[in-house]
């Protein structure tokens, strides 16, 4: 017999997402396929719809959770306002979720049973129950209608509804061998389980591979049931080599209607349930419960969210060629990176740390870090507070290398769980100032030009410098705790917390305002003064924590740095070579070439294409088509996009269009797409060596478009190139937001864009006392759009054209901006709208100035050292 569970509630019959009940249930004895062992179950009080996420660990429940309110919050006009659980491990503030556990885990016994599967597949037969439950009417709601009805507002669908662990039979696209089948013979075992219940198609278990994938091509044999016969599903052994992937959002902050956490007793649970639920026997629940269970207090030894593997799978859909062309790189111990990376891998946790080769050097990191913490006053060691919110913390390891790709340097780093802060308690206002990229290759540009001295410094433990406002406690750091019942009392800014780095530009600021310094109203990471004993002027720019100084005399750079090294510890980097993760190279007395050949490597070993064959251009042309083709790994897909992104905004503006053109499919990547990216990288290949020149002072612009471009909704593409002297130092391809109705129209959207940056960056110069030369020339190779340009015309073709697009009128007129007609054949703004051919790609690329190392004299590797 179950006890009647009772209800209390904020109202009698709440909205729908007015109230959420969630509960958590695990561990498992058997794990299921992808490694959970736990699961969290959540219902809507208001509507009876309930969702069942499985969690690797029990810690991992509270960022579900949040991840789960947040995208409801976003989906439905109706918010989550009340969140009922306890801290305890079974939660008495709202019993009917143990009720609805329960009733999940009946059905989920009476489906495996049926089928004839193994323990090992509690998660799908929980995830399909739930499923289900969604779809039948319930006594609860009054209506007599369908939990899912009752949220969406719809009558269900049930005619994509199958016997679960039944057998099908479904098309195999991976497979292109003639002499081989291509269909694959497998288990259905459930519905697409995304919150929103997207379509991907049916969840199939393939018995050969031992993974699970989404398929809509299935043929269901829905009266043979005989997976119990099969040997290898009928072993209770966890199938290994799982290929799901579980993508979740971001984490969010903790929102105010959570309990707070309590001090990490896992070795002393406040209570142990009561073994009356014999329903649990089936799935092998082991009677462990913890108090960290939603709750953001939890073991410092918890594994951390990890940033995305630098050694990705190959796509889970793909061709025979492309299996060739990525070689799936060998991870199933640690002893396969150093091959592939040429270093030990860098640890992602403390234990990592501690059992790694070199963990005295991580030892010694650590330590480092501590006594910096300690000699800066970070924080102060109080007893854990009552009715306070203690957040969690983490070692994150890092490693300094030299020009040749050693390591120089083990670095780590006690980080605040940030996650875990409040809103308007841990923190209020969070957001800080970066520097922009075209800042940085402005202020090359003068470098190289009036031949400045120039050198770069590194603030040490910079955040730790700004005091708190707000009362935060973090545990200790773990392995170097004094005390088991006391916590950090944070005096000071420390990394992970949301404010950290917005109190430390606000500290930053205040010196350099009090040391005679003033930014530029276009770029607040920008400053410039002048020297108290030559009154030269020294330019100053910031990103975060690494400083970039330039001035005509040396001498005046040498004393700001021993000014600023008074009051910040800091590490010189000596005259400009590095920045940024950008090599800055000496080419000649007046020219500078930004390199980023040791990332491009970087990225050809992360997708294992370093010994691939070179292509001549980064895409071919006419490939942006729409094309039917099986999705590809998307997760690794978005990875690329990633990293060609950050190089081709830092020092390659001739991969700019294709990398802009291939993130346009990251939310659904297909292999056609995956192709792309493959090409792209062959490209690199060939052109690892290439790097960009800059030098100069004259601003001068580049204004192109592709009319009507893009085939799915008919919107053009605006290329933009702004040069300083000789070398580009902005640069953007993107598809216009409106929709052309002539290519005259659509170059004055692109000449609209490209004014817009040319004032931003005369209004940073001037800024900073450097005298622009007025007009600045645009080259235009339209004529009908230059006419609209110089002239007030209201023709019926342009009549309809926002106003706003008309501000290009007033600053030809105030003489800011010129407009000069070219040929198309010198517009190089065109390899920014469209790939080109061999010849023109590689006249465009001439006239960027990116060019390889062979082409250019290097008369040093430091710049006017």
């Amino acid at each position: 017999m179950h006890e009647d569970p009772y209800v209390t509630s904020t109202s009698q019959h709440p909205l729908n997402l007015e109230v959420l009940a969630a509960d958590v249930i695990g561990p498992f004895r058997t794990p299921a396929p992808d490694g959970t062992s736990h699961y969290l179950v959540v219902q809507d009080v208001g509507s009876h719809y309930g969702w069942v996420m499985p969690l690797k660990r029990r810690g991992d429940a509270t960022s579900h959770l949040i991840d789960l309110i947040k995208m409801l919050n976003n989906h439905f006009s109706h918010k989550v306002k009340h969140l009922q659980i306890d801290n305890a491990p079974e939660f008495t503030s709202h019993r009917a979720v143990e009720r609805y556990n329960r009733t999940l885990q009946e059905k989920a016994r009476t489906l495996l049973i049926s089928a004839a599967l193994p323990p090992s597949f509690w998660s799908e037969a929980l995830q399909t129950s739930v499923y289900l439950e969604n779809r039948l009417t319930t006594r609860s709601i009054p209506e007599a209608i369908t939990p899912y009805q009752k949220l969406y507002n719809t009558t269900p669908t049930y005619d994509h509804l199958r016997t679960f662990g039944c057998r099908v039979i479904c098309h195999d696209p991976t497979q292109q061998d003639k002499q081989h089948p291509r269909s694959i013979d497998g288990i259905f075992v459930g519905y697409d389980p995304s919150p929103f219940e997207s379509i991907r198609g049916w969840r199939i278990w393939d018995k050969i591979r031992r993974r699970i994938f989404y398929s809509r091509n299935v043929t269901f044999l829905e009266q043979d049931m005989k997976n119990g016969q099969n040997k290898e599903d009928n072993s209770q052994k966890t199938p290994d080599g799982i290929s799901i992937q579980l993508v979740v959002p971001p984490s969010i902050p903790l929102l105010p209607k959570l309990p707070l956490g309590q001090p990490d007793k896992a070795s002393e649970p406040d209570m142990t349930p009561e073994p009356q639920h014999t329903y649990f026997d089936l799935f092998g629940i082991q009677d462990e419960y913890s108090p960290e269970v939603l709750s953001p207090s939890i073991p410092t030894q918890r594994q951390p969210v990890q940033p995305p593997s630098r050694v990705p799978l190959t796509p889970t859909v793909a061709t025979t060629r492309e299996r060739r062309q990525i070689r799936p790189p060998h991870h199933d111990s640690a002893e396969g990176y150093p091959a592939l990376l040429g270093e030990l891998p860098t640890p992602k946790t403390y234990k990592q740390a501690m059992k790694a080769p070199d963990a005295n050097d991580w030892i010694n990191a650590m330590a480092e870090e501590v006594a910096a913490l300690k000699a800066n006053n970070t924080w102060d060691l109080v007893e854990y507070p009552n009715h306070k919110h203690v957040l969690p913390g983490k070692w994150v390891y890092v490693t300094k290398h030299n020009e040749d790709g050693s390591i120089a340097r083990y670095k780590a780093r006690w980080v605040v769980q940030g996650n875990f802060q409040i809103d308007g308690m841990d923190y209020d206002e969070t957001f800080a100032p970066t520097s922009h990229l075209p800042t940085l290759r402005v202020l090359v540009s003068l470098i190289a030009h009036n031949k400045w001295y120039a050198s770069t410094l590194d603030i040490s433990t910079a955040f730790l410098n700004g005091k708190l406002e707000e009362e935060i406690y973090v545990r200790q750091p773990t392995g170097f705790e004094l005390g088991s019942h006391q916590v950090c009392r944070l005096q000071k800014s420390l990394y992970g917390l949301k404010q950290a780095p917005r109190v430390w530009f606000k500290h930053l600021s205040s010196w350099l305002q009090e040391h005679g310094f003033t930014s530029s109203p276009a770029e607040p990471c920008l400053y410039t003064g002048l020297s108290t004993t030559t009154s030269d002027r020294i330019y100053v720019m910031i990103h975060v924590d690494d400083f970039l100084l330039t001035s005509s005399s040396k001498q005046a750079v040498k004393e700001f740095e021993n000014t600023l090294e008074q009051t910040f510890k800091m590490k010189k980097g000596g005259p400009l070579s590095w920045y940024l993760n950008m090599q800055f190279l000496q080419l000649d007395p007046t020219t500078i070439g930004l390199s980023q050949s040791l990332y491009v490597k970087d990225i050809l070993d992360t997708f294992s294409m370093a010994d691939c064959n070179p292509t001549k251009t980064p895409m071919v042309t006419g490939w942006d088509v729409v094309t039917d083709a099986p999705l590809c790994n998307k997760s690794q897909y978005q990875q690329a996009m990633g990293m060609l992104l950050y190089l081709a905004r830092c020092t390659r503006p001739d991969i700019m269009t294709s990398v802009s053109i291939l993130c346009k499919y990251s939310s659904n990547p297909t292999t056609y797409h995956w192709k792309g990216v493959l090409h792209l990288l062959k490209y690199l290949k060939g052109s690892q060596n290439y790097i960009l020149e800059l030098g100069g002072t004259e601003l001068s612009g580049y204004a192109d478009s592709d009319w009507a471009t893009n085939k799915e909704d008919r919107k053009s593409r605006s290329g933009m190139i702004i040069k300083m002297g000789r070398g580009c130092v902005s640069w953007s391809s993107k598809k216009q937001s409106t929709i052309a109705l002539s290519s005259s129209e659509a170059e004055y959207y692109a000449l609209g864009d490209t004014i817009k940056e040319i004032l931003w960056l005369q209004n940073l110069l001037e800024g900073i006392q450097y005298t622009v030369p007025l007009p600045t020339i645009i080259y235009e190779d339209n004529r009908g759009a230059q006419l609209m340009a110089e002239n007030p015309l209201v023709t019926p073709r342009a009549k309809h054209i926002d106003v706003k697009y008309h501000f290009i009128r007033h600053h030809v007129e105030n003489g800011r901006i010129k407009l000069f007609s070219i040929p198309t054949v010198d517009q190089i703004a065109d390899g920014l709208t469209k790939p080109l051919d061999g010849i023109a790609f590689q006249r465009c690329r001439d006239a960027l100035c990116v060019t390889t190392r062979e082409g250019v004299a290097i008369s040093g590797s430091v710049v006017n050292a």
